[in-house]
């Protein structure tokens, strides 16, 4: 990016903010024509049109829709019915309209030109507006000796911009970009490259003006890396000042995409410089407080302070007000007090506006429909609800991130009131849908990317339970709504590059290899920066571009797919190519197809023998969606069925699961985890807790205090917490899925931690009753299904790495990480063994030990391309996991730092593997991300190409899983698909099979499985 762009974006932003600049009388009037002045009809139109211009547009909150009849027939609709009427008109008499057209634009472009920066102004944007659309409408030949390659809209968006007004901004932005990228593709597909001048007149957009649209149009991951790219651009002149404006979006745009990590950075560097009394600098930092607000619940009658302290003071105000008001309206249950507090607040706030005609008349309207969600009128909140739900009816609406937040704020209003809750059903129904649809068609496989869908995660949720209360069903895929995206993402992505191995092009393999090399340039620059000293805000800045750069490798990856769709679709007829890239895109075009064939329904990857129940974790407790299997006698298999019910949990029966989960994993010490489990839960007088008693309640939960509790009585067993579980949890939708023989489980919130086979229906533990696996997702079953059916080596090779040198060097004490340095690592001797007696289970073995087993030689077989030959990778070492990382701990002789394969080291790893044992503590656990779920080793493996997952939920006992692995995979390899053969281990285990010691659940129960059924073909 060049280096007049971080100008333009820290120039234009600050004018952004206080529209000072802004010359609001500066040009009067559009200036017209002594043609346009004249007489007739097509003139008469030209001047009403242009009068709406300068009038309307700049209050303009839709361009162009379609709208419903009567006769409820589609009928397009414009931001200006005088205008539209004059485009009409100038259509049916082009030969009349050319010249009056050229005459008009000259006129225009003429009074821009003697304007100079006078031209910053409304009537100056409303004047660039109209040239770009009426160089639309001129003839070809005229329109080009007029306007040339006009930046007329690129001019128009960005003073839209400047002043505001989201709608005409969005507009012209697409304009411009449109027009861009089809030139430019229309020359490529006649294979010419485009002239200096060409480029000069079509200038890609700045990152400034792109961060703006991508906020504006609820793409708040590529708003803050265009601001990131800014404020990276700046690092590179020396002494550089600290990027204020920019860095008070980025640390408002993080907290907005629950990246609290990053947002407290910036808060912390923005705190770290002078004190900024402006009204801009105060508005906006009362924005960046608002969505820390959100976030963590912080103090709203601050809020209420600050804001009308802004509006005594004559400063921006509305934004502000809009997200604080929005925010506070989505919530499930405000209380009165905040309402009447924010009652008044908006009051106040719109009453300013009245008087002095200074807001922005669409964001007024916003306030006071914003005023009326907090009243009890119930015909004023109907109105502004019906109001809504007329946007997401009509069909190409642009639809902004204001008017999501607004329709969110409605519905919700709507769903706490019995009367009309159906109606807030039907309006949040729509905005989730649009917010689906968005997501389906975006291909950016990256976390950082479905943070933005992310955080509409309680939307969704409040979709699944309004819906059970309602008595509507919702197929499992919009209940589940936007779970493990990043996985599904990119296992879409794998399954369209395996149509595509077999298509070759040139072209698209060269433009691959340059942006790669951008890339790797971007990490240069990085590197030649150096390292700042780490209390400067450049350290910062560094650390969160790193991964930025990274991007720039997913984009050029999905740029090449994008091509080669486009080559297996239209051959070499480029003109079909060139038109194909005005629609939904080749890669779409292409996953649409292969889905439809793939999938009739959404159950269709489902065994004919196998019942799926999805958890969906929502405010009192959970949604339980369940497809069972109906057998029809005459016709055998029918498909499978799908229902939902909501089954409330209180607190207390939240904790009694958590408790349950302690119970199993305690027992004697454990040496795969940085901590030890507890001492045996059974100390002969009943049922502890680090021995402390544990009680059932009167309400039926269960807790672990030494006092005993009024009315409390002693658990004897952890049978019986199990027992009480299963009737809370699996016994509601028994009936429907006790005739399958496989259960798989898509669980949610903390049900992710828990066994579902160890708990009891009665004296008959589910373990005995089915087959249980987990997967994270019903679309991702679909999708690891398809990566199951792929052909592979008829004889499965096995990596195993496990018994690491842990002997840790003694110069590696300083500069460690505040979570690593407290950190020790034992020796695992079990982990030997146990991968002693794998390896002559596979013909073809490889193991890495003791130095070996290191973090460096693992990621060099990889960069090697040689880990690709392993279709099963077994893991037997210490395991780390806390809520900002999961990690394998491997040999630390090269240094602590060297020693830990992180899950990011994981995720860039190229696997084709059918199984990863990870026979270490804790691997089922790490951070956990709204909407994506549980983000810990297994999620990273399958991101990486693996299939299956077999983890651990707690510390696991080192000389049980010694014995536990070799059992599962021998029964594997005997001819068991994965699934079964865990199963089967598991109950040999509980049976007392192998000792009476490892009947312990702490010891089977801890490993579950993420996948579907496969075969390990191939004999030892």
């Amino acid at each position: 990016m060049k280096r007049r762009h971080l100008l333009q974006a820290l120039g234009a932003c600050a004018l952004a903010l206080a529209q000072a600049a802004i010359a609001a009388d500066a040009l009067p009037h559009i200036p017209l024509a002594p043609a346009t002045q004249a007489q007739g009809d097509l003139p008469r139109l030209l001047r009403d049109a242009l009068v709406d211009y300068e009038t309307v547009l700049p209050d303009a909150h839709s361009m162009r829709w379609l709208e419903a009849n009567g006769k409820n027939e589609l009928t397009p609709r414009h931001w200006s019915d005088k205008a539209h009427a004059f485009e009409e008109a100038c259509a049916a008499q082009r030969d009349t309209c050319g010249p009056l057209l050229a005459a008009q634009i000259r006129a225009m472009d003429r009074a821009l030109r003697e304007a100079g920066d006078a031209a910053y102004s409304l009537v100056g944007a409303a004047t660039q507006s109209a040239i770009s659309d009426l160089c639309m409408q001129s003839p070809p030949d005229a329109a080009f000796a007029v306007c040339g390659l006009s930046q007329r809209a690129h001019h128009a968006a960005a003073l839209w911009a400047q002043l505001g007004r989201d709608a005409p901004f969005v507009h012209y932005y697409n304009r411009y970009q449109g027009q861009r990228t089809q030139y430019l593709a229309w020359l490529k597909s006649r294979d010419q490259q485009p002239s200096a001048s060409t480029l000069a007149e079509l200038p890609e957009l700045p990152a400034w003006m792109s961060a703006r649209y991508f906020e504006a149009t609820s793409q708040l991951d590529g708003a803050r890396d265009g601001w990131l790219s800014a404020i990276f651009t700046a690092l590179k002149t020396p002494d550089a000042p600290f990027p204020l404006v920019a860095a008070s979006y980025m640390a408002r745009l993080s907290w907005r995409l629950n990246d609290g990590d990053a947002a407290r950075e910036w808060d912390a560097m923005i705190a770290a410089q002078p004190a900024q009394t402006s009204c801009p600098a105060r508005s906006e930092q009362l924005r960046v407080d608002i969505a820390r607000q959100h976030v963590e619940r912080g103090n709203a009658t601050d809020t209420n302070k600050r804001l009308r302290a802004l509006v005594a003071d004559g400063c921006p105000y509305t934004q502000a007000l809009f997200d604080y008001a929005s925010d506070t309206l989505q919530a499930p249950a405000p209380d009165d007090t905040t309402l009447t507090a924010l009652r008044q607040t908006l009051t106040l706030g719109i009453a300013s506006c009245e008087a002095t005609g200074e807001c922005l008349r669409y964001r007024l309207d916003q306030l006071r429909q914003l005023l009326a969600l907090t009243g009890k009128d119930a015909s004023r909140i109907a109105a502004v609800a019906k109001a809504q739900q007329q946007r997401f009816d009509q069909p190409e609406h642009t639809v902004l991130e204001a008017d999501l937040q607004m329709a969110w704020a409605a519905a919700m209003t709507l769903i706490r009131n019995p009367a009309f809750k159906s109606q807030g059903f039907a309006l949040l129904s729509a905005l989730q849908q649009r917010l689906l649809i968005a997501a389906g068609v975006d291909r950016q496989a990256s976390v950082t990317t479905q943070a933005n869908y992310n955080r509409f995660d309680a939307l969704h949720r409040t979709v699944a339970r309004v819906s059970t209360e309602l008595g509507i069903a919702l197929p499992i895929s919009q209940v589940e709504g936007l779970r493990a995206q990043t996985l599904l993402r990119r296992l879409r992505l794998e399954s369209l590059a395996r149509q595509l191995a077999d298509v070759h092009d040139a072209q698209a393999d060269a433009e691959h290899a340059a942006q790669l090399a951008q890339a790797q340039q971007c990490r240069n620059t990085l590197a030649s920066l150096g390292q700042p000293p780490q209390a400067d805000w450049r350290d910062t800045v560094l650390r969160q571009a790193a991964p930025w750069c990274e991007q720039l490798v997913s984009l050029a990856d999905l740029r090449r797919l994008e091509a080669l769709a486009t080559r297996k679709l239209y051959g070499n007829d480029k003109e079909k190519a060139w038109l194909g890239t005005l629609g939904i895109g080749a890669l779409n075009t292409l996953d649409t197809n292969s889905q439809n064939v793939f999938l009739k329904t959404e159950t269709d990857s489902l065994g004919t023998d196998e019942a799926y129940l999805s958890w969906l974790q929502v405010p009192g407790g959970y949604v339980a969606s369940l497809a069972s299997i109906k057998t029809n006698a005459a016709n055998g298999p029918a498909p499978h069925s799908v229902r939902s019910r909501y089954i409330a949990l209180s607190s207390a029966q939240e904790a009694s699961i958590a408790l349950y989960r302690e119970l199993l994993m305690a027992g004697s010490a454990t040496s795969r985890g940085a901590r030890r489990a507890d001492a045996l839960p059974d100390a002969g007088d009943g049922l502890r807790l680090k021995g402390v008693p544990v009680w059932r309640m009167a309400d039926g939960s269960y807790v672990a205090q030494a006092i005993a509790p009024q009315d409390g009585i002693r658990v004897q067993s952890i049978k019986e917490i199990g027992e009480a579980l299963y009737v809370l949890l699996m016994a509601p939708m028994q009936a429907d899925w006790a005739s399958a023989k496989r259960l798989t489980i898509s669980p949610d919130g903390p049900l992710a931690f828990l066994p579902f086979e160890t708990l009891w229906a009665g004296d008959r533990q589910v373990l005995d009753m089915i087959d249980v696996a987990y997967v994270q997702s019903l679309a991702v079953h679909a999708e690891l299904s398809r990566r199951a059916a792929q052909s592979r080596a008829a004889q499965p090779a096995l990596l195993s790495v496990a018994d690491p040198d842990y002997a840790r060097p003694p110069t590696d004490e300083a500069n460690l990480p505040a979570w690593m340095a407290a950190l020790r690592w034992n020796p695992l001797p079990g982990t030997r063994r146990e991968a002693d007696a794998l390896a002559p289970l596979f013909a073809t073995s490889k193991a890495l030990r003791g130095g070996d087993a290191s973090r460096a030689h693992f990621l060099n077989l990889d960069a090697k391309g040689e880990i690709r030959d392993f279709r099963v990778l077994h893991f037997a070492t210490h395991g780390f996991a806390d809520n900002q990382r999961s990690a394998l701990v491997l040999s630390t002789q090269q240094g602590m730092q060297q020693a830990y394969l992180l899950d990011s080291d994981i995720t860039t790893l190229r696997l084709k593997s059918d199984l990863v044992l990870l026979s270490a503590c804790d691997t089922g656990l790490g951070r956990s991300q709204s909407g994506e779920g549980v983000m810990g080793l297994p999620y990273a493996f399958m991101l990486a190409g693996n299939t299956n997952t077999v983890m651990s939920l707690w510390p696991v006992d080192d000389a049980g899983a010694a014995l536990f692995m070799p059992t599962f995979m021998k029964h594997a390899r005997a001819g068991l698909d994965l699934v079964a053969a865990l199963n089967a281990t598991k109950r040999e285990f509980a049976a007392g099979t192998h000792g009476e010691r490892n009947r312990d659940p702490r010891i089977w129960a801890a490993f579950v499985q993420y996948g579907v059924p496969l075969a390990l073909a191939g004999k030892p």
